[in-house]
């Protein structure tokens, strides 16, 4: 194989493992434009990939998170080596919210004038929920077996009691 069969042979691949999958591929530029996104944001997002391209990645993530999604992707444009990983909501093409979690990481020795970073990312709305979920059900778990614990000591207490006063009255 020549060369050139090679390197497309390998951009073709690439591009087979990009469409398929399920997690989400952006990358976005110095000023965090978006500059690739991945097919599988019309599941994730509903949107079209050309739709998001050229937006700014604020415009899609909640205003209460973009200060810290910010920062993190700054921490990746400063380092080749730096990965990051953030929890941020984004907001639908409907208007919803959902809970992504995103691993940012500086593309190599490009060739482009600016910096750029990777993200993929992955809805993770239906993780939280069950994390809560299971927080809520230890609770209240907890909050059934304390009157138990509670007894439990008053009887040991009371019994240490009796075993007390009848020594001292032996």
């Amino acid at each position: 194989m020549t060369v050139r069969k090679l390197h497309r042979h390998s951009h073709e691949r690439f591009r087979s493992l990009i469409e398929n999958a399920y997690d989400g591929t952006t990358i976005i530029d110095d000023v965090g434009r978006i500059l690739y996104q991945g097919p599988e944001v019309g599941h994730l997002l509903g949107y079209k990939p050309g739709e998001v391209i050229g937006r700014y990645i604020a415009d899609l993530v909640c205003p209460e998170d973009v200060a810290t999604a910010t920062e993190k992707i700054r921490s990746c444009l400063e380092s080749l080596d730096e990965v990051q990983t953030m929890r941020m909501r984004v907001r639908r093409r409907d208007g919803s919210l959902i809970n992504v979690e995103a691993v940012g990481k500086r593309l190599g020795a490009t060739r482009a004038p600016s910096p750029r970073v990777v993200l993929n990312w992955r809805d993770v709305s239906e993780q939280l929920r069950f994390e809560e979920e299971l927080a809520r059900t230890r609770d209240a778990a907890l909050n059934v077996s304390r009157p138990k614990f509670r007894l439990r000591d008053w009887a040991w207490r009371s019994v240490r009691w009796l075993v007390n006063n009848n020594r001292t009255r032996e």
